[in-house]
């Protein structure tokens, strides 16, 4: 990416976390003077002086980030982030930590694996990261930048019309940024999001589902490997529960149980734990030797969904989980905000530069998108946890991969989860184009039960030949 700005032209990203790092490197490689400022610590120094090693220091460092934020520290990265970072030369190193999940791993309540493989081509393949690692990554990069600053502890207390802000540190005192472009990177209970409602009318919906989560761990064998086939999402589903396992590249795996809140809340001993997972998991059990202290300790997480409008204020803009936070279920949130970084910055090449011609623009076209991917989301929980044992779900995908193989992609997409996960085709046109889809089926299959049974008909009214 080559510099096109005006020298000195300065922005200010609210939020060192993933959609920010890579926002506040997209602008900086485009010759802008970036202020990053983060509320939480510094990831990269979350490690105890005394570890052995520096690879011994880097994982410390993710566990206790990781356990400081009690998020999952496994993502799936797809075609969209990948694009998105190989425009700043980043690919290459996201996919040297990361895990290639090939497809979902079903399991039975007897034990058995059953593998379906996200697509026919080679390349269609997730990435299960690190989000810890990911972040570490983005901030080292930052960091080598002469046009960037980096401010941890730093939390956003006001902002203005002007896009002027403030700023408490951590370590005391306050720091006060002048007026001009602010980019709104700091999650879905962004402070800037609840500033600017401040200062515009700004209309938010934070839409929880009654579903809630508790992160679980599955430590390496004692050789040092997976206890399971690492290069897939494990998925066991019991109900209206489900759980899934994503691999680590140090032989762990993340696993997260999903359920109504009402059950999770309702298992509160070891007894009730491991009773109620040798009922609904019982593969899983023997393989998770920290599962009673890990389902007591950790809390259950809620899960929402974010929608605002507008994104844009003057020369403010938010982006990623603070303008469109998604639920987790097509492993598109990170994707989503990295896209988003991609697309600001073709808008603001298209504009040259210019910020108020460009951020509207940006907004009313992507929003459009991120409220399909809000949707989609939602409807893949039920997909994930229900249809993948469902026989006439998976003849259905059956069908799609043979006409995908006789028609190609430009004329048939082999699944909706391909087009949102192997595509960089918006996600409202993914799910239009897949809705089409299952209509032309849908009519075949009718003209096909009405030529069946005109034919059955045909044959019990004809004359018997004796």
């Amino acid at each position: 990416m080559a510099p096109c700005c005006d020298v000195g032209m300065h922005v200010t990203v609210v939020g060192g976390g993933l959609t920010g790092a890579l926002a506040a490197l997209y602008l900086a490689s485009r010759g802008y003077v970036v202020d990053v400022y983060e509320a939480r610590a510094d990831p990269r120094h979350a490690a105890p002086a005394a570890a052995a090693s520096p690879s011994a220091l880097r994982d410390a460092a993710l566990r206790k980030a990781a356990d400081a934020s009690r998020r999952s520290i496994n993502l799936a990265l797809s075609t969209r982030g990948l694009r998105a970072l190989g425009r700043v030369g980043l690919a290459e190193r996201a996919l040297e930590m990361a895990v290639p999940m090939h497809g979902r791993v079903i399991h039975d309540k007897r034990g058995k694996l059953r593998l379906q493989p996200y697509g026919a081509a080679a390349h269609e393949v997730l990435y299960s990261v690190s989000r810890v690692g990911m972040n570490i990554m983005l901030l080292d990069e930052l960091e080598q930048r002469r046009n960037v600053r980096l401010h941890f502890g730093c939390k956003c207390v006001a902002l203005r019309e002007d896009g002027s802000a403030t700023f408490e540190k951590a370590a005391g005192g306050v720091v006060e940024v002048e007026a001009g472009r602010l980019l709104g990177c700091d999650g879905a209970f962004s402070a800037v999001r609840a500033l600017m409602g401040r200062v515009t009318r700004l209309s938010v919906s934070l839409e929880y589902i009654d579903s809630g989560y508790k992160e679980l761990a599955m430590p390496a064998g004692k050789d040092g490997k997976h206890a399971m086939p690492p290069h897939g999402l494990h998925i066991w589903s019991s109900g209206e529960l489900m759980l899934i396992a994503l691999p680590n590249n140090d032989g762990s795996f993340t696993c997260t149980l999903f359920g109504p809140f009402r059950t999770l809340e309702s298992v509160r001993t070891a007894e009730e734990v491991l009773r109620f997972f040798e009922t609904h998991f019982p593969d899983a059990v023997g393989l998770m030797p920290d599962l009673t202290s890990d389902y007591i300790n950790n809390p259950i997480g809620a899960l929402s969904t974010v929608r605002c409008s507008p994104w844009n204020f003057n020369q403010m803009l938010l982006l990623g989980d603070a303008a469109h936070g998604v639920v987790p279920f097509y492993g598109q949130g990170m994707n989503c905000g990295f896209e988003d970084c991609i697309e600001l910055d073709d808008a603001l090449e298209a504009t040259g530069h210019d910020w108020a011609a460009a951020l509207p623009i940006f907004a009313a076209e992507r929003k459009q998108a991120t409220d399909a991917l809000a949707d989609l989301a939602l409807d893949n929980y039920i997909e994930m946890r229900d249809k993948t044992v469902d026989r006439l779900f998976l003849l259905k995908c059956r069908v799609h991969a043979v006409l995908h193989a006789l028609l190609g992609s430009s004329y048939w997409q082999p699944s909706l989860h391909t087009a949102v996960s192997f595509t960089t085709m918006p996600y409202h046109v993914a799910r239009s184009v897949c809705e089409r889809q299952d209509r032309i089926l849908a009519r075949a299959a009718l003209v096909g039960a009405g030529l069946v049974a005109s034919a059955a008909l045909w044959v019990a009214r004809r004359p018997s030949l004796r």
